[in-house]
């Protein structure tokens, strides 16, 4: 996407290291084991970044979503038919 000045947005660096990775180590430290990170859009640039950011101290499973040009995930996500939205959540 022309608006975003890196191959993915994900791959933005804050505090010289990539959005994605930080969150990653920042889990990692929380004790997360395993994180799923789902790609779509530069999945082969995403995966060898985080990979080659070394230990995270976090497991990480790759699973890529062959929609990834829909909006967002939750148009892909399924959904409950109902008539009206329950204002109590």
């Amino acid at each position: 996407r022309d608006h975003v000045p890196v191959e993915h947005k994900g791959l933005v660096e804050m505090g010289g290291e990539p959005l994605l990775g930080r969150t990653c180590r920042v889990l990692g430290t929380l004790g997360l084991r395993e994180a799923v990170v789902v790609t779509g859009h530069r999945s082969s640039a995403v995966q060898a970044v985080l990979n080659g950011m070394g230990d995270l101290g976090i497991a990480l499973r790759f699973v890529e979503n062959p929609q990834w040009q829909l909006a967002n995930v939750f148009r892909c996500w399924p959904r409950p038919r109902c008539s009206r939205v329950n204002s109590s959540y």
